[in-house]
């Protein structure tokens, strides 16, 4: 479980010049650094699942097939973005909202979102739904084209919210990232969800997603 923290070192100094290619076309990435990257994945999508599964049985009383329908949905991470989109819509703000699965049988909530998006915009990886591609590809459009937005809120696998900076930094939109996958007890106790912030000045803050957060400044 630790081993990605073990890593981070490494992998962030190979980011910058993997973004590029990244965004070229991540089918013929090579890098050695997609090691931490698949662990991060797996971590940000099997730590909810399990412990949603677990909690429904034990807690709830729910049935297997119930449980793990629950762990998947929490695992997408989709669920905790609704609440934000829809308070943002209630107070008139102009909202975009980009979805990303992996194929059109994972799709979830996309009436919910389109009923409080002023746009909305569904990408699925293996192009069987709506349009191919990852959420970074949509955005990255956008912002090349001229749109500006006033914050950008991201929320899922680590990699990905990692992408969606990178793609807004250069044009200096604020980014909200949630470290929500990562969060394990929720009490600070366990220390899995132990990140370090960086400031504009070089400083390094250590803080805990689940008593600190979940939200934090993408760029730090």
């Amino acid at each position: 479980l630790f081993a990605p923290y073990l890593l981070r070192e490494q992998f962030d100094e190979r980011m910058d010049e993997e973004i590029g290619n990244f965004f070229d076309t991540y089918e013929k990435q090579r890098s050695p650094m997609i090691l931490p990257f698949l662990i991060f994945g797996l971590l940000t999508c099997f730590v909810p699942l399990i412990l949603t599964y677990v909690m429904s049985r034990t807690l709830l009383g729910y049935s297997h097939p119930a449980s793990f329908l629950l762990g998947c949905i929490m695992a997408s991470n989709t669920p905790i973005a609704y609440p934000i989109v829809k308070a943002l819509h209630e107070q008139g703000s102009d909202v975009t909202a980009i979805l990303g699965f992996r194929s059109k049988d994972l799709v979830i909530l996309e009436d919910e979102f389109r009923a409080c998006s002023d746009r909305l915009i569904v990408m699925t990886d293996d192009g069987s739904y709506a349009r191919a591609g990852n959420v970074t590809v949509p955005l990255k459009e956008m912002l090349e084209a001229g749109e500006r937005f006033d914050e950008i809120v991201t929320i899922g696998p680590l990699i990905m919210m990692k992408f969606v900076t990178a793609a807004a930094k250069p044009y200096g939109v604020p980014v909200t990232v949630s470290m929500n996958p990562i969060m394990i007890d929720g009490t600070g106790m366990c220390g899995g969800c132990r990140i370090t912030l960086v400031d504009e000045e070089g400083k390094r803050t250590t803080k805990f997603a689940c008593v600190d957060g979940p939200d934090f400044n993408g760029y730090e």
